[in-house]
This record gives C-alpha cells, sequence and structure tokens, in this order.
C-alpha cells in the first residue's frame, strides 16, 4: 500500500515538473466593445473604433504573472476616463467603452461623461429656439451670406483697445437705471466707454477684488485695470463722467466751439485774411484818387 502511494506521488510530481517545463509564452487578448468613432489610447498607442469588432493581442508574456495596460477614454482633447487594465498570458478580457459613449437624445439629455467646457455656460450658446449652428451680428440673427459680406467687405470694427472700461455691479433694477442714464442724458460722456454691467455673483466680478455691495456699485477703469474712480450709487456718475472727459489727454480747450451759430472758430484765421485784405484794397484805392498837393 505505501509503495503504491508513493508511487502515484512521483508520477504526479513528475508531471507537474514536466508540464512546467514545457510551458511556453502566450499573448494576451482584448477585445473591445463600444460606438464606431470612440478613441482611447492603450499603453499609449491611440485607437479608434470603427463598425467591426476590434480584437487586440498583446507580444507573448509569461504564463501565470499579472500584467497591466494603461487606458485613456477621450474624447476630442478631453480625457473621459483612464484606469489599468489587467490581463494574463493566454486570456481574453473584454474593454467596454459604452459607458463613455455617446447617449442618443431620445433616450437623455444628460452626458453619462463629465463635459469640460472651462466655464462656458452652453445652454446660452444659441438663441431662444435655434437650432444649429448661429450667425448672429450684434445679439441679433443674420443670414450667412450677409455676415460673409460684412466680413469680406472689411467692415469699420469698433476699436476697443485703449478705451477706459465702466463696470456696473449691482441688482438688476439698479442696473438697468444707470444703464437708461448712459443710454439718454449722459450718453454724450460715456460714449468713450466700454460698459459692462453684471450681478455682485457673477463669477467675472465676485471673489476677484471688486466691491459689489454698491446700488450699484460703478467702476471706471483703464484698460490695464487701474481704477479711475469707484462709485457705490450713481449720485455722482455724471460729474465724474464730466471730470474724466475734461481730463482727457487729447483735449485741447481752443477747439471748443465758441462764438455765435453760423460761425466757426475753425475758418477764424481765413476771415480775418479775407478782412485785411479788403482793408488794403480799401487803402490803396484812397492813395490812388487821393490830390496832388
Amino acid at each position: 500500500m505505501f509503495v503504491h502511494t508513493f508511487a502515484s506521488t512521483l508520477i504526479v510530481s513528475l508531471a507537474l515538473l514536466t508540464a512546467g517545463q514545457h510551458a511556453v509564452d502566450q499573448p494576451a487578448e482584448v477585445a473591445v466593445l463600444g460606438q464606431p468613432g470612440q478613441t482611447f489610447t492603450l499603453q499609449g498607442k491611440l485607437f479608434v473604433l470603427g463598425t467591426s469588432p476590434l480584437r487586440l493581442r498583446s507580444p507573448a508574456l509569461p504564463p501565470g504573472q499579472p500584467f497591466t495596460y494603461d487606458v485613456v477614454i477621450t474624447r476630442g482633447p478631453d480625457v473621459l476616463a483612464q484606469f489599468k487594465l489587467p490581463v494574463r498570458a493566454g486570456i481574453s478580457v473584454t474593454l467596454d467603452l459604452h459607458p463613455w459613449g455617446e447617449v442618443p437624445p431620445s433616450k437623455s439629455s444628460t452626458p453619462k461623461y463629465p463635459q469640460r467646457n472651462f466655464g462656458i455656460i452652453t445652454d446660452q450658446l444659441a438663441l431662444p429656439g435655434a437650432v444649429g449652428t448661429q450667425v448672429t451680428l450684434n445679439g441679433q440673427p443674420v443670414a450667412r451670406e450677409q455676415a460673409r459680406a460684412l466680413v469680406e467687405g472689411r467692415p469699420t470694427l469698433p476699436h476697443h483697445q485703449g478705451r477706459p472700461r465702466l463696470t456696473i455691479i449691482g441688482s438688476a433694477k439698479d442696473r438697468e437705471a444707470v444703464l437708461a442714464a448712459l443710454r439718454g442724458p449722459l450718453a454724450e460722456w460715456a460714449a468713450d466707454f466700454i460698459i459692462k454691467d453684471y450681478e455682485p455673483s457673477d463669477w467675472a466680478v465676485a471673489g476677484v477684488g471688486f466691491r459689489t455691495d454698491g446700488r450699484p456699485t460703478i467702476y471706471a477703469q483703464e484698460p490695464d485695470g487701474q481704477v479711475l474712480f469707484r462709485l457705490d450709487s450713481a449720485e455722482h456718475l455724471a460729474a465724474r463722467l464730466r471730470a474724466l472727459r475734461v481730463r482727457r489727454p487729447d483735449y485741447d480747450p481752443e477747439r471748443d466751439p465758441t462764438g455765435p451759430p453760423g460761425v466757426s472758430v475753425e475758418n477764424g484765421p481765413l476771415l480775418l485774411a479775407s478782412l485785411l485784405a479788403c482793408l488794403l484794397l480799401v487803402v490803396a484805392g484812397c492813395l490812388r484818387v487821393a490830390p496832388r498837393s
């Protein structure tokens, strides 16, 4: 009995040793599932899914040892996911990209992957009721042909470089009152400014150093950000704007219109020359007719 058991154990051990000696390296297989057009990288190499199934084979790997492949799932410049995919020699694994694929609008309007739009409010890009690409001019829709004609005709675009900024921060009611004044009685003094208005909670002004507790807060700034004045209400806005207009470097008091209507100060030298010429003609005529002594 002992001899038989020892012999059996020896035969099994020899068989296992022989199998280990004959084990060979084998490739691992990766079956990729997903929608056409989906992109991913495997070990740094880019793949694009087509309509046919995609099966990838690795180089031969030692059996019994675990390996991992670096997988990065992308959409354009965005990285949707990245992880390590475990593989083994002689074993096929599945890489399913469907969770990061396009979701048909009829099934869901919310994407399954996080969007990276860097602060762009995408639901405000299109005009209300618009579908597809929009062409606008000053916020109003225009035909493509009209837009093309404006661009190719080299229109005179506003030159914003070097113009001061007027920023209004407050509630909608307070901002609209100031904007109405800037469009009306203060239009002449506000014409040189680039005017923007914001809610106090707007990302453009909240938490970046602006005072936002005025009713409203009004900033006048140079293009480089230097503050010309700040008001916490519109009470002295007209006086401030007039003072800035007079202090402009290119302001020349000599060019201010003066005198009665219909007489231009710019034509003063010409008018004076004409009067002198007439006077000389009168004197010359008098000299000609003067009697001899």
